[in-house]
């Protein structure tokens, strides 16, 4: 990147920190206020229901809007809107006892805002930089996304312990806020809007179809999809469902235990991000994935072997070594998963025209969070009558094979697109644009 370049995109990735700090800080404070103010365990599911169903839904359309208006102006104004509606919500709450169809329904708008959000700046990354820096880029955001998933956990459950859900509100609400105010900064140029024409319903639905076309046509990316969202389906839902009743409730680890586990796929994840950028940056992608997607089912098979029975009762569930080994494999597991997810995500921003890229942004979305709700059912379902140690090696053999497929079918510009033509960054400074 040139100084101009860094200067950009460091506004770009400090006002995406800022604002996803606000967002864990306040994901892991509401399950807590809801239990603490009802003991409902369905409510707490509504809610997270509401924080991922509008998401899903909203992404295709989300896709078309980010294709055809200013993804800048998308980013700032739904920080600033976020952030006027949690304001709101903290005001309220420092006022009254706040009713909780209040929170559930601003959390369903939110959650709307969210899927815009989100699918314009994943495709606006790619327009702030050379395509050369593309794995460099997405490297720093992982490891952004990582320090913000290991710290705003840890400080959310501290401030509604001891400020309660309204400071939590007013936090999330000012981390939105200068956010917003802070992506001003960043100089862009939407040249990536080429139809100006009048939306319609049917030009939205053909604009929304042409997104899939192109990569059903595009068989580098239409591989990189396919395997990103089988391997979602059967590997996600491990950490959200077979996990938690695996190692709390076979096992027997304490809920601080446990919490120490997710930490460590989280910290592996930003370990893997440093060392990729430091070693792995100039390797070609086909090596990377290869090692990433090797090493990552060598950890998976790994923790196959700890959980079975009689490792459990070789080593001993509740011992501190027991608990080392885990831990230290989720972190493994964490630093590989980085290695295959860095070269996947910088090769779709290769292959897909800016034109088109939120489209293609907002599929890949759509498929990664559409997959771990039927996942998670689907395991829970399969809980209730398979030992989970089964369940486990199960879905790394039916992983195993997805990987060799996908490793030895795919062709080369699957792992190796490519470059696309240089983007003239220096009109961007030049016209000052906002």
């Amino acid at each position: 990147m040139n100084k101009f370049e860094k200067k950009n995109f460091n506004i770009y990735l400090i006002g995406m920190f800022v604002s996803l700090l606000g967002t864990q800080i306040q994901f892991i404070a509401m399950p807590l206020f809801i239990l603490d103010r009802t003991g409902s365990g369905s409510l707490t599911g509504i809610f997270t229901f509401l924080l991922l169903f509008p998401f899903i839904a909203v992404t295709p359309f989300a896709g078309v809007i980010g294709d055809r208006m200013n993804r800048k102006n998308i980013m700032v104004n739904m920080d600033l809107a976020r952030g006027a509606m949690v304001l709101f919500l903290a005001v309220y709450a420092f006022t009254v006892e706040i009713p909780l169809m209040l929170v559930f329904v601003f959390q369903g708008i939110i959650s709307v805002m969210d899927g815009f959000f989100s699918s314009s700046t994943s495709a606006m990354r790619a327009d702030l930089i050379q395509p050369k820096d593309y794995a460099l880029a997405n490297s720093r955001v992982t490891a952004m996304r990582s320090i913000a998933g290991l710290i705003g956990p840890a400080v959310g459950g501290m401030i509604y312990a001891f400020g309660g859900i309204e400071v939590v509100f007013l936090i999330n609400a000012l981390t939105f806020i200068i956010s917003g105010f802070a992506e001003m900064f960043i100089k862009y140029d939407p040249d990536h809007i080429k139809d100006k024409e009048k939306m319609t319903v049917k030009k939205f639905a053909l604009d929304i179809k042409e997104g899939f076309v192109f990569i059903m046509k595009q068989k580098g990316l239409k591989n990189l999809l396919f395997f990103a969202s089988f391997s979602n389906f059967v590997l996600s839902p491990m950490m959200f469902v077979l996990f938690p009743f695996l190692f709390k409730e076979i096992i027997g680890f304490s809920g601080a235990k446990f919490g120490f586990v997710q930490a460590g796929f989280t910290a592996g994840a930003l370990i893997g991000s440093i060392i990729f950028s430091k070693f792995l940056i100039n390797k070609s992608g086909k090596t990377n994935m290869t090692l990433g997607l090797g090493l990552q089912m060598l950890v998976g098979f790994a923790i196959g072997y700890f959980v079975l029975p009689a490792t459990v009762n070789m080593i001993g569930g509740t011992t501190w070594l027991y608990f080392g080994l885990i831990v230290a494999t989720m972190v493994s597991w964490g630093i590989f998963n980085i290695w295959l997810n860095i070269p996947l995500q910088t090769n779709i921003q290769k292959m897909a025209p800016s034109y088109i890229r939120s489209r293609v942004f907002s599929v890949l979305e759509l498929i990664f969070q559409g997959a771990v709700p039927i996942g998670s059912v689907i395991y829970g379902f399969m809980l209730d009558s398979i030992e989970p140690h089964k369940i486990l090696l199960g879905a790394m053999g039916i992983g195993l094979v997805l990987a060799l497929i996908f490793l030895f079918t795919s062709p080369k510009e699957t792992f190796d697109p490519e470059l696309p033509e240089e983007v003239n960054t220096s009109n961007i400074k030049e016209k000052e644009l906002a």
